[in-house]
């Protein structure tokens, strides 16, 4: 898999080949991906973990449509006057949750380490499933900076990812900043799920680290519409958006549901969560929203 990314004036490429460990497997499944890589013999070894008792390794490579939210470096500036360019060689494990667990330096030029390193670790990736149990997935990530572009250009002068280029619908909830506590996501999983079977109301929850400078409205309204919440037809749709490190929520409201759900009764339900937020349980936050959410437009709609 190849991918490229273009920030600060230089040319960012990145290649993964991947080995996913599989707890209690020794056998590799059918429709491994093999792209560009040749498919190790499985193999039991140990794994990082101290509860991790037996392992397999699964060669080939981890989709693209796999990562689903990714940082690109900042090309360090001292780095950039020195003309230091080259590949950064990163041993990462990648977590059953889709988050990156560990980072290792291998090898690259020193100066350019700690950039690839700070943004690999934000990385979300969609959980890798073998038999339908989420597995860790052991990867080497090549982060390539290459000088490039007008010598005058900087960050601030590139085009913002819209957030449908960065942030890919996976379920419900979507817990790219990983703050949901499992029973939570259940629990919110289920809300959504009745809204959507008896009243063809599509809600999706997103959490996010950040919202990178772009205002939390418009971020919501592109998200909701990039990603078509609600069903054609009603547009019956909702988004609930938290930002973690920004401190701000978003509940945007489709057309079909402008009716049943004011920007005042939003408002409203909204600020009923807050205190909950300020403890730090985002999770628990959420679920009352949803809940309260939920009491409020369900019997309106037929």
């Amino acid at each position: 898999m190849l991918g490229t990314a273009l920030a600060s004036g230089f040319a960012l490429v990145i290649f993964m080949a991947t080995a996913g460990f599989v707890q209690g497997q020794t056998s590799s499944p059918q429709g491994t991906p093999t792209l560009q890589s040749s498919v190790t013999e499985p193999s039991t070894q140990s794994s990082a973990n101290a509860d991790a008792t037996r392992s397999a390794r699964i060669g080939g490579n981890v989709a693209q449509a796999s990562l689903m939210y990714q940082v690109a470096p900042v090309y360090p500036p001292l780095a950039k006057s020195a003309h230091v360019s080259g590949t950064v060689l990163l041993h990462c494990v990648i977590g059953t949750d889709g988050t990156v667990q560990s980072l290792e330096y291998i090898s690259g030029p020193p100066l350019l380490m700690k950039s690839a390193m700070d943004a690999v670790r934000q990385w979300r990736y969609k959980p890798t499933l073998i038999n339908s149990m989420a597995v860790r997935v052991d990867t080497t990530v090549s982060v390539v900076f290459a000088l490039g572009g007008s010598p005058t250009s900087d960050a601030t002068h590139q085009p913002q990812l819209k957030p449908g280029d960065r942030y890919k619908f996976t379920d419900y909830v979507n817990d790219f900043a990983g703050v949901i506590a499992p029973d939570d996501k259940s629990q919110l999983d289920l809300i959504c799920k009745d809204l959507d079977q008896k009243k063809e109301i599509q809600m999706a929850i997103v959490t996010i680290e950040s919202l990178d400078g772009q205002p939390i409205k418009e971020f919501a309204t592109q998200l909701g519409n990039l990603w078509g919440v609600g069903h054609k037809g009603t547009n019956r749709g909702l988004l609930i958006l938290l930002s973690v490190t920004d401190r701000q929520y978003r509940i945007a409201v489709g057309l079909g549901l402008e009716s049943v759900l004011t920007d005042e009764q939003a408002d409203r339900l909204g600020r009923e969560m807050v205190p909950i937020l300020k403890t730090g349980d985002y999770g628990e936050a959420l679920l009352q929203l949803a809940k309260r959410i939920q009491l409020e437009i369900a019997p309106k709609v037929e």
